[in-house]
């Protein structure tokens, strides 16, 4: 894996003028609609580093508009260890909380390409669910409205 470069992970995080929105739910066996109301929506850079990283969660995701999904069981009985996990790769993001509709927006983000994540869970004898993933462009200021969900 690369090695993390946080000073150009800092420097792509600094405030600009873009926009990201969107929404992430997960629909349930039954049909019934799980949004992220309630959960953090982290937008970080898309260096080599959180690339790398995050296709070890993810797997192969990496283009853009494709939501990818890691299940809660699979989080919570294969954990992925890093190691190093610099503590500079967290700082270098900026989030939100998602609204109880289940809709989110990051502001003051510069052009250029992100992942957005956030986790989508609930609880039947245990967490279901689990985090949603996607990549971005911002250009111009702007991004389409992202739908974060699978099919």
């Amino acid at each position: 894996m690369s090695t993390f470069d946080e000073a150009q992970a800092r420097e792509l995080i600094k405030a600009g003028t873009g926009i990201v929105s969107g929404t992430a739910f997960l629909r349930q066996n039954g049909g019934g609609v799980v949004t992220c109301a309630g959960s953090k929506v982290t937008i970080l850079p898309a260096t080599k580093y959180s690339s790398e990283r995050l296709s070890v969660i993810y797997g192969d995701f990496l283009s853009t508009g494709k939501t990818s999904f890691a299940s809660a069981f699979s989080l919570k009985h294969q954990p992925q260890q890093f190691d190093p996990d610099p503590p500079g790769y967290y700082a270098a993001t900026k989030s939100t909380t998602c609204d109880a509709q289940g809709n989110f927006l990051l502001e003051d983000i510069q052009d250029g390409d992100y992942f957005v994540v956030t986790n989508v869970t609930w609880t039947v004898r245990s967490i279901q669910g689990g985090t949603l993933a996607t990549k971005v462009t911002i250009k111009n200021s702007r991004s389409p409205k992202l739908i974060m969900t699978i099919n």
